[in-house]
């Protein structure tokens, strides 16, 4: 029997440990995640400073790319297509995605997170009380019909919105203009292993490009999507894939 966390959950649980970065810069206020990007798109902005991007930055770098493969998939895009960023992989109904499952999951995740601290014995698990729900999906543990995904019809719709205005995003030329420039710095400041491996082989120097993370394909599943019953090798070779929504 094997159970497999979903890679998101374990992004989040990663990057809130206390000596990570997350909780400084996650931009998630009043339960939305990403509100000054959404801002940008109501506003009709085409210009932001470093500091603002940054915080954009760091949920699609950190979030978004494991919703199309992570970082393996990554690293091949990069080798495959030299001159391209981030912004020439990822689509809106992407970050939609990224955005509807974290804000969907992040009190649950945050609940586990205090379980797995509080509690030393597999009693002592299972007597804490757990009461957050996820916001968008059904609740965990419920069994899903076959073809369906388990989003609410509030969720669907909200998805509906977060693609249209993350579309408006990444089709704003002279806001996008200014984001691949600060891109530029993120990718200096963050990846700065592959920054310069890239840099090398773009000028011919170098055949792979070294990356600061070795994850394995990524494998997100939805909640309620239980994998009790899968064998490992049915788990290795991504049998599992989560379940997209496709905007109508």
């Amino acid at each position: 029997m094997v159970t497999n966390i979903t890679i998101l959950r374990f992004c989040f649980v990663f990057y809130t440990a206390d000596d990570m970065t997350d909780n400084d810069m996650i931009d998630f206020e009043d339960d939305r995640i990403l509100p000054m990007a959404r801002e940008w798109v109501a506003k009709r902005v085409t210009h932001v400073s470093y500091e603002d991007a940054e915080r954009f930055f760091y949920f699609i770098d950190k979030y978004t790319t494991i919703v199309i493969g992570g970082q393996r998939a990554m690293d091949k895009f990069y080798k495959d297509n030299r001159n391209k960023t981030l912004f020439d992989k990822i689509t809106a109904s992407d970050i939609a995605y990224s955005v509807l499952v974290y804000e969907s999951y992040v009190e649950v995740w945050k609940e586990d997170i205090q379980r797995s601290r509080a509690c030393k014995t597999a009693k002592e698990r299972k007597e804490f009380p757990m009461t957050e729900v996820l916001k968008y999906h059904v609740k965990r543990g419920t069994r899903i019909p076959l073809f369906q995904d388990g989003w609410t019809k509030e969720g669907r719709e909200y998805y509906q919105q977060l693609c249209n205005k993350f579309r408006i995003l990444l089709t704003s030329t002279g806001l996008m203009t200014v984001l691949l420039m600060h891109w530029k710095t993120f990718v200096k400041k963050y990846h700065k292993k592959s920054y310069y491996r890239l840099q090398q082989d773009l000028d011919g120097d170098v055949d792979e490009i070294e990356n600061d993370c070795g994850d394995d394909d990524c494998i997100v599943s939805l909640p309620g999507e239980l994998d009790e019953g899968i064998s490992d090798d049915e788990s290795e070779s991504g049998s599992n894939k989560r379940r997209r929504l496709v905007p109508v």
